[in-house]
């Protein structure tokens, strides 16, 4: 069964994460929930399950959890489970977290989400004879739809926001309370749409400076996408040959994520 689960945050990492050690004894996978602050429970990606190769204990990272709140995960296994310390991964900036590929992740200006609508799906039905409509609608208020307004400040920022932004995955905006945004302002999965460019001196070309604007839809945690924050560097560090890979890792999914 699984022994112990330590969750550590890392809010210094290039994305914030937090760090879990799992320790067992004679299984072969697990599966790992975060409980976030609002009471929802959230498998950890590559955790839903993750096979356990036998070596008595397992790490993995968590790209997804809250900033300036406290979690908690709880580990099962075929043996029971188990549940670690509440943490809180405090971060100090904004940051838009790609969770398939963290790498990509990076601290954004924010300047806002524009006049934010939240639609709902009705008809007005007009029978005859009668002076007020029937209203019929599915019964649900949908979630925000807004525009992003993010600024870049050199051309590194520039170069690094179209990467993020490139593979269309719905990103993770993610904003410490203690800049007081507001409650709908903090932890936000979102659909992003046509990217504009603006300059902030259009009539000077050489300045750096960007202002994006994009339309956004709030969404739900994009399912699937493995975690990959492994580089060359890290593969060359951990094998002096293909060969040492061969026998380190089964897979090439193995190869990215360090499974």
């Amino acid at each position: 069964m699984a022994t112990t689960l330590t969750a550590t945050p890392e809010p210094s990492n290039n994305p914030p994460r937090i760090l879990l050690q799992l320790t067992y004894t004679g299984q072969t996978s697990a599966t790992i929930i975060r409980t976030d602050p609002d009471g929802t429970q959230t498998p950890v990606r590559t955790a839903e399950p993750i096979a356990l190769d036998g070596t008595g204990s397992a790490v993995l990272y968590d790209y997804e959890s809250w900033f300036g709140a406290a979690s908690t995960y709880i580990a099962t296994t075929a043996g029971g489970s188990i549940t670690s310390s509440a943490v809180t991964l405090s971060a100090t900036d904004i940051w838009l977290r790609h969770p398939g590929v963290p790498s990509l992740s990076m601290k954004v200006d924010f300047q806002g989400e524009g006049t934010p609508t939240r639609a709902v799906v009705q008809a007005f039905l007009q029978p005859l004879g009668r002076a007020t409509p029937i209203v019929v609608s599915d019964g649900v208020r949908k979630t925000k739809a807004g525009q992003i307004t993010l600024r870049t400040k050199s051309d590194a920022e520039h170069t690094a926001l179209l990467a993020l932004l490139d593979d269309v995955t719905q990103l993770l905006l993610d904003i410490p309370p203690d800049k007081l945004y507001g409650v709908t302002l903090r932890h936000n999965y979102l659909a992003i749409g046509d990217l504009t460019e603006n300059r902030l001196r259009p009539d000077y070309y050489p300045h750096p400076w960007r202002i994006w604007t994009a339309p956004f839809t709030a969404v739900g945690r994009p399912a699937g996408g493995i975690v990959a924050q492994r580089t060359y560097a890290t593969l060359l560090a951990e094998a002096a040959t293909y060969q040492d890979v061969l026998t380190q890792r089964a897979t090439y999914t193995a190869v990215l994520t360090g499974s």
